[in-house]
C-alpha cells in the first residue's frame, strides 16, 4: 500500500461510496495501470488503498499524478475527484557499466608514469552517491598487468609503472573494476556497493631501434642474354628486428648501362635493359637495404649466359649471275657460291644452306631447276632453262637461307637472281592469224588501211633476234593497170592503199597475205582482210505514199508517251542518218503531231497537243505531209536526199468527260417522323460523251450515309429509306453520284443537305446518373436534388419546364421511406425534384433503394418517362468483426504473371465501409511468395509463383472497437493456363450482374453461404460437354459496364486437344434457356462480337481481334476472389481479310486441325496433316454421308 484515502458520501444515513482510479493519457497519469485501487471498509467508513501494480523505476519516472473519482449511492449519483501526487525515492539499484574500451597501445621505451588510456563507467542511478563511480585495478593472480600499471581512483586514467621492451613481451591483459558510492539495494548484496570488472588489452608498440641485415654478404645468379625485360633474376630479402620497420631496396653501384633494377619494396632484382653476352658477361651490383633510419649493404654478382641470338649473315643481300638459255651441257652446272657467317663468337660455326622460291619444288625435288650444296653454299642449275614466252621466263628469283647449329638454330637469308642470255630460237608469229581493216571507197592513194603486228618472243635487246621486217607475200592487182592495190611499210607493218578510187559497189572486200621475218631469217605469216566502207550517195524513199492510223482522243491535257504510228524508209546506202519531221501547214492537224527518229532508223509519229473528239472539226480526222532527210540534218536544200509522204489520222471517242449536274448543291428540310419512302428531291445530270447520247446512272456515296437512311433510283429521285431521328443526326450531308456508261466510267458528285426538324418524340430523363449516399441511422432529411434533360429541340418548346412525381406504382416500402417534391422555380425555371427520406435506415438490412420517378416534359403532346434513382445507404462502423476465411483462385497466364494483386484479407463484419479503421498483419512469418499492404489488406502474389495451393494466415485490428488479433485465413490456389486455352475459348456476355455478383458465395441479406454462379456455370458446361469438371476453366470474368451492369465471361474446355470456340459457343447457344435457368443470369450475347451492331464501333469495315494482356484482372468479393486473364475483344475498323499491316507470327496466326507452325523470314508456315489443304490447315472441302452435320 502506497497510501490510503477516505471520502464521505455527503448523504446522511447512506455512507456508501464508490472509488475509481481514472487512467490518464501518459505513463505519469497511470495510462498503463501502474497503480490500482482496492476498497477497504473500516468502522462504517470506506477507504481506498492505492497499491503498486507494476515495478517502479526512479530512473524512468520520478513522479506520478493520480486522479481518484468517488461517487455516492444516491438516486442521482454525485461525484468528486481528487489528485494524489506520488514522489519516488531513488535507491542504489543500477550497476555501473563500462563504455566500450577493449584495446589500447603504449610505445616501448616510454618513461614511468606515461598515460596509456582512460576508462569510463556510467551508473544510471539518479542521485549522489548512488551514481558516483570509483576505479580500481583488480588484485588477482589472473590479472597479469597489475604490477605494470596503476589507475586514478576518480578519473579512471591508467599510467605505466615500468619501461617496456616490445621485443621481450608484446601485450598485457589488465583487469580493472568500477564501483559505485553506496551500499547496493539489490538482493544478496550484503551491504556492498554495486561493481563490475573488465579486461583491457594493452599492446606494446614497436620503435625503430634496429638496423636491417642480410643473411649473406654475397649473392650470385645467372641470366640468359636474351631474357625478357621485367624478368626477375633473383630476390634478395633483408630482415629487421623491429616489427614496424618498412625496408626499401636500392642498387647503388655496378649497374652498367642500367641493365638491372630492383623493386624497392620486395628486393626483387629484374632485367631492365638489353643484355648481350658478346658485349658484357658479368655484372657486380651493390645492393642497399634501408628502414629510413639505418641501412646495410650486400653484393650481388650476375653472370650473363650466352645463347644463340645472332642469325647467320650473308656477304651481300642479293647475288646476281647470268647463264645461257637452253644450255644442256655438263648438267648439273655450278652457277655461283654464297657464304654466310655467324655473329655468336663462342659457339661452333655449323651453318647449313637451303633454297626456296622460283624453280625450287621441296615436295618433289625431281621437278626443281636449282639446288645448293648444304655445307659449301654452291648453287647448281639442274636442267636446261627456256627464256622465252609463252612458257619460259627471262629471270629466276629465289631465296637462299643459312641456318646455324646444324639446321636447328637461327636463320639468315639473301636473294638470288639468275638471268638467262637469249638465243634466236623463236620465229615471228601473228597471234590472231586473220586481221581486219577497212578503207573508204573513192579515197586517194596512200590512205592508211590498218597495221599488222607480229610477235617474236626472243630478247629484243639481244642482237637482231627480235628485229622484224614486214612484206606482202600475196597482194591483189588492179585489173585496168595491173598495179598492186596495197603496200606495207617494212619496219612498222602499216598497210596503205597503193591506188585511188576503190568502189564498194564493185569490190566490197579484199584479202592479202603478210610475212614477218626476224634477223636470223625465221618467218611468220598472217592474213589481212580489208573491207571497203560505204559513203552516202543514194536517195531515200518512203515505203508507202500514204500512211493511215486510228487513235483515241486524249484525256484532257494528258498526252500519251507512246508513238501512234511508225514509218519505214528504203535507201540503198549501207549506213544512213535519217531525219524526220512534219511539214508545217501541210494539212489540218499538222501542228498537233511531231516526228522522231528511232534507233533502228524508222520514224515515229507522236502527239504534242490535246486531241478532242467532241470538237466537230477534229472528229473528222487529220491529213498532213511528212518528210525524211538521209543526211542527218534539218536541211532541205539538197532535194536529192529528201523524200515525202502523206499521213491520215482518224480520231476515236473515249470517255473523257464526267457527267454534269444541273444543280450540284441542294438543301431540303423535313420532320423527323416523315414516312419511309417519301421523295425528298430529284437530281438530273447529263454527259457530253458519245455525242450527248451517254447514259447516266445514280447512286449514293455510302461513306456519307453510313446508316443507309436514303435511297436514289435511276431517275435521280432521292427518298427516305430508314426512319430519321433528329436526336441522333440533326443534319445529313449526302453525296449523290452520277456515273456515265463509259469505259472506264466517270463520276460527278452533288451534295444533298437534309435538315431534320424536331418533333416531341423523346421522354425526359435524369440529367445524370444520380447515386446519392444517405448515411445509416440519421433522422429524415433531404437526400438529393434531381434535374432532368430532354433530347428534343428546346427552341420548339419540346423540353422544359419538367414535372416530377413519385411513380404511383412504386413499392410500399419506397412510398413509406421517401418523398418526391416539385420545385418549379429550380434549375433556372426548368423545374427540379427534391427527394427526402421519411425515416432512418440500417445498411446491414438493405444497402440500396430504387426510387422510380415519373418526369413529364412541356411538349405538345407531352412525353412522360420514368427514371430510377438509386439511393445508397452509407455505412457506419457500428458492428464488431469476427474471424473470417477466404478462397482465392489465380489463373497464371503461361506462368508469366508479374507481381499481381489477388484480393483483400476478409473478416466477417456486417460493416463494409470501415476499411480506414482496420489494420492488417501477418500472424507469424511473412510468406516469401506473397506480400501484404497493412492499410488496405490487399495481398499481392509475387512474380514466379508456381502452381499449387498456399495457406496464408493473418490477424486484423479495428481501432474503432479496439479489437486486436482477430484471425483471418486465405487459401490461394494457383493454376497455369496456356495460350492455346485462351485462343480456343468460348465467351458470353451477361446482363444484370457484376463480376463480383458472378463469383460471390456470401448472401449478406440472408447471412448465409450459397454456391456461386461461377461454380454453377462451370458444372453446367461440364455436363453439356460431357467433360471432367477439372478440364473446364472459367478463366476470365471482366466487368464491361457498371450501370446497368454488363459482364463478359470467357471459358475453355479440353479433352485432347482443346475444344474449338465454335463448338463451345454452339453448345451454349443450343442450351441457352436451360443454362440461364440453372445458373441464374441473363445471357445477352454468345461469342462476344464488338462488330455485331452496324456502325456502332466502326463506320464501315469492322473486324474483331483478341487482345491478351500480361496484366491479370482481379475480381474481389468478400469470401472469394478470382484473378483471371485480362482478355478483351477489340473492334478494329478494317477488313481483316485484306489487312496486312500487322506482322503475322505463329503466336497470332495459329495452324488449325493439329498443324505445326514454323516461323520463317517470309512469315508463319503450317505443316498440315493429310486431308487439310488450306494455308493454315483449314479443311477446304467437306463430304456428308447422310448422318453428318456442320455448325455454321
Amino acid at each position: 500500500v502506497v497510501t490510503s484515502v477516505k471520502a464521505s458520501s455527503g448523504i446522511e444515513g447512506n455512507p456508501t461510496v464508490f472509488y475509481r482510479l481514472m487512467p490518464g493519457s501518459t505513463a505519469q497519469t497511470n495510462k498503463f495501470h501502474t497503480f490500482y485501487l482496492q476498497q477497504r471498509p473500516d468502522n462504517g467508513d470506506t477507504w481506498a488503498d492505492i497499491k503498486v501494480n507494476h515495478p517502479l523505476d526512479y530512473e524512468s519516472i520520478k513522479e506520478y499524478n493520480l486522479t481518484i473519482r468517488v461517487e455516492n449511492n444516491g438516486a442521482q449519483q454525485l461525484a468528486s475527484e481528487a489528485t494524489v501526487y506520488i514522489m519516488l525515492e531513488d535507491v542504489n539499484d543500477e550497476i555501473p557499466l563500462f563504455t566500450e574500451r577493449e584495446q589500447e597501445t603504449v610505445l616501448e621505451g616510454e618513461p614511468i608514469g606515461t598515460k596509456v588510456t582512460q576508462v569510463n563507467a556510467i551508473d544510471k542511478d539518479g542521485t549522489f552517491p548512488n551514481n558516483q563511480v570509483y576505479y580500481y585495478i583488480v588484485d588477482s593472480p589472473r590479472n597479469e598487468g597489475k604490477e605494470f600499471f596503476e589507475i586514478n581512483l576518480q578519473s579512471g586514467e591508467i599510467f605505466t609503472k615500468t619501461v617496456f621492451d616490445r621485443e621481450k613481451k608484446g601485450a598485457y591483459a589488465l583487469e580493472v573494476e568500477a564501483r559505485d558510492g553506496a551500499p547496493s539495494a539489490r538482493p544478496n548484496s550484503n551491504g556492498q556497493p554495486n561493481s563490475v570488472t573488465k579486461f583491457i588489452r594493452i599492446g606494446i608498440a614497436d620503435k625503430n631501434d634496429n638496423p636491417p641485415y642480410f643473411d649473406k654478404s654475397l649473392y650470385e645468379a645467372e641470366v640468359d642474354e636474351n631474357e625478357d625485360i621485367q624478368h626477375t633474376v633473383l630476390t634478395v630479402t633483408a630482415k629487421d628486428h623491429d616489427e614496424s620497420s618498412r625496408i626499401r631496396y636500392e642498387i647503388t653501384s655496378g649497374n652498367i648501362g642500367g641493365a638491372f633494377a630492383v623493386k624497392n619494396m620486395t628486393g626483387a632484382i629484374y632485367v631492365a635493359g638489353a643484355l648481350d653476352y658478346e658485349t658484357r658477361r658479368r655484372y657486380e651490383l651493390r645492393l642497399a637495404a634501408s628502414d629510413n633510419l639505418k641501412e646495410n649493404y650486400t653484393t650481388v654478382i650476375i653472370h650473363v649466359k650466352d645463347v644463340n641470338d645472332n642469325p647467320p649473315v650473308f656477304e651481300r643481300p642479293t647475288y646476281r649471275t647470268q647463264i645461257t638459255e637452253e644450255d644442256d651441257r655438263n648438267l648439273p652446272k655450278r652457277v655461283l657460291q654464297v657464304t654466310a657467317t655467324d655473329g655468336d663468337k663462342d659457339r661452333p660455326q655449323n651453318i647449313v644452306y637451303f633454297l626456296t622460291g622460283q624453280g625450287i619444288d621441296p615436295d618433289n625435288p625431281a621437278n626443281s631447276k636449282f639446288d645448293i650444296n648444304r655445307t659449301t653454299g654452291e648453287i647448281f642449275v639442274l636442267k636446261p632453262l627456256d627464256r622465252d614466252q609463252p612458257n619460259g621466263r627471262p629471270q629466276w628469283r629465289f631465296t637462299v637461307f643459312a641456318q646455324d647449329e646444324g639446321g636447328e638454330g637461327l636463320v639468315g637469308y639473301a636473294d638470288v637472281q639468275v638471268n638467262l642470255k637469249d638465243i634466236n630460237d623463236n620465229a615471228p608469229i601473228f597471234p590472231q592469224g586473220v586481221y581486219f581493216g577497212n578503207v573508204t571507197e573513192n579515197g586517194t592513194a596512200g590512205m592508211v588501211v590498218m597495221t599488222m603486228t607480229a610477235v617474236d618472243y626472243d630478247d629484243p635487246n639481244e642482237g637482231s633476234n627480235a628485229k622484224l621486217v614486214y612484206s606482202i607475200e600475196k597482194n591483189v592487182i588492179e585489173e585496168e593497170t595491173g598495179s598492186p592495190i596495197f603496200e606495207i611499210e617494212p619496219d612498222t607493218g602499216v598497210i596503205k592503199t597503193a591506188v585511188c578510187c576503190l568502189d564498194r559497189e564493185r569490190t566490197p572486200d579484199y584479202s592479202i597475205q603478210v610475212v614477218a621475218m626476224d634477223g636470223g631469217g625465221l618467218k611468220g605469216t598472217g592474213t589481212a582482210s580489208i573491207r571497203v566502207k560505204d559513203i552516202n550517195d543514194m536517195p531515200p524513199q518512203f515505203t508507202k505514199d500514204e500512211w493511215f492510223t486510228e487513235v483515241d482522243e486524249t484525256d484532257g491535257t494528258t498526252l500519251p508517251e507512246m508513238p501512234i504510228l511508225t514509218v519505214t524508209v528504203h535507201d540503198e546506202d549501207e549506213t544512213n542518218k535519217f531525219q524526220y519531221k512534219v511539214i508545217d501547214n501541210s494539212g489540218y492537224g499538222a501542228d498537233k503531231f511531231t516526228m522522231v527518229r528511232n534507233n533502228d532508223g524508222t520514224g515515229s509519229l507522236k502527239i504534242v497537243q490535246p486531241l478532242d473528239y467532241e470538237d466537230q472539226l477534229q472528229s473528222n480526222g487529220f491529213r498532213f505531209r511528212i518528210q525524211v532527210n538521209d543526211k542527218g540534218e534539218d536541211n532541205d536544200n539538197d532535194k536529192y536526199h529528201v523524200a515525202y509522204s502523206w499521213v491520215v489520222v482518224k480520231l476515236r471517242d473515249i470517255n473523257d468527260n464526267k457527267p454534269h449536274f444541273e444543280r450540284a448543291n441542294v438543301e431540303v428540310s423535313v420532320f423527323e417522323d416523315t414516312k419511309v419512302g417519301t421523295e425528298l428531291e430529284k437530281f438530273k445530270a447529263t454527259d457530253p460523251d458519245q455525242g450527248g447520247k451517254s447514259k447516266v446512272s445514280y447512286s449514293i456515296d455510302r461513306s456519307s450515309d453510313r446508316q443507309r437512311q436514303f435511297a436514289i433510283n435511276q431517275n435521280g429521285s432521292v427518298t427516305i429509306q430508314r426512319s430519321l431521328d433528329r436526336e441522333v443526326v440533326p443534319r445529313h450531308q449526302v453525296k449523290i453520284l452520277a456515273i456515265d456508261d463509259g469505259s472506264p466510267p466517270k463520276t460527278a458528285t452533288a451534295t444533298l443537305t437534309v435538315i431534320v426538324q424536331d418533333i416531341n418524340d423523346n421522354a425526359p430523363k435524369f440529367l445524370k446518373d444520380y447515386r446519392p449516399v444517405l448515411p445509416e441511422h440519421v433522422p429524415p432529411r433531404k437526400v438529393v436534388e434531381i434535374l432532368a434533360t430532354d433530347d428534343d429541340d428546346r427552341s420548339k418548346s419540346n423540353g422544359p419546364p419538367f414535372q416530377f412525381r413519385l411513380d404511383p406504382s412504386a413499392d410500399d416500402i419506397i412510398r413509406a421511406s421517401f418523398k418526391v417534391e416539385q420545385d418549379q422555380k429550380g434549375a433556372n425555371g426548368d423545374g427540379m425534384a427534391v427527394i427526402s427520406s421519411l425515416r432512418s435506415f440500417d445498411r446491414e438490412q438493405q444497402k440500396e433503394y430504387m426510387i422510380p420517378i415519373v418526369i413529364k416534359d412541356h411538349g405538345s403532346p407531352a412525353m412522360t418517362g420514368t427514371s430510377t434513382l438509386t439511393v445508397i445507404i452509407g455505412d457506419v462502423n457500428d458492428n464488431k468483426m469476427q474471424p473470417g476465411s477466404k478462397d482465392i483462385f489465380v489463373y497464371n497466364y503461361q506462368g508469366q504473371s508479374p507481381d499481381t494483386q489477388i484480393g483483400r484479407v476478409y473478416v466477417y463484419d456486417l460493416d463494409d465501409w470501415d476499411l480506414p479503421d482496420k489494420k492488417f498483419y501477418w500472424e507469424a512469418q511473412e510468406h516469401p511468395r506473397f506480400k501484404l499492404d497493412e492499410d488496405s489488406g490487399m495481398v499481392t502474389m509475387r512474380a514466379g509463383t508456381r502452381e499449387g495451393r498456399y495457406h496464408l494466415r493473418f490477424k486484423v485490428y479495428d481501432r474503432k472497437h479496439t479489437q486486436t488479433d482477430v484471425p483471418a485465413n486465405i487459401t490461394v490456389t494457383v493454376r497455369e493456363i496456356s495460350h492455346e486455352a485462351v485462343i480456343n475459348s468460348g465467351s458470353i456476355r451477361v446482363s444484370g450482374i457484376t463480376d463480383e455478383d458472378f463469383i460471390r458465395v456470401w448472401n449478406y441479406r440472408t447471412q448465409s453461404l450459397s454456391r456461386s454462379k461461377l461454380d454453377r456455370f462451370r458444372d453446367k458446361l461440364a455436363d453439356l460437354l460431357n467433360a471432367d469438371r477439372e478440364n473446364v476453366d472459367i478463366f476470365s470474368v471482366q466487368l464491361k459496364r457498371r450501370h446497368p451492369p454488363l459482364t463478359d465471361i470467357r471459358f475453355s474446355a479440353h479433352g485432347s486437344p482443346y475444344y474449338k470456340p465454335v463448338r463451345l459457343n454452339g453448345i451454349v447457344l443450343m442450351n441457352r434457356e436451360e443454362i440461364e435457368k440453372d445458373v441464374g443470369f441473363n445471357i445477352t450475347m454468345v461469342g462476344i462480337d464488338e462488330c455485331l451492331y452496324e456502325n456502332q464501333m466502326c463506320e464501315g469495315s469492322c473486324t474483331n481481334t483478341l487482345d491478351i494482356s500480361s496484366l491479370p484482372y482481379m475480381v474481389n468479393a468478400n469470401k472469394t476472389a478470382l484473378v483471371g486473364v485480362r482478355v478483351d475483344t477489340l473492334a478494329e475498323c478494317t477488313c481483316g481479310a485484306r489487312n496486312f499491316s500487322k506482322p503475322e507470327s505463329c503466336r497470332n496466326t495459329p495452324c488449325y486441325n493439329g498443324g505445326r507452325c514454323v516461323d520463317t523470314r517470309f512469315g508463319p508456315h503450317c505443316s498440315c496433316p493429310a486431308g487439310y489443304n488450306g494455308p493454315r490447315c483449314q479443311q477446304t472441302t467437306r463430304s456428308f454421308r447422310g448422318n453428318g452435320w456442320a455448325w455454321y
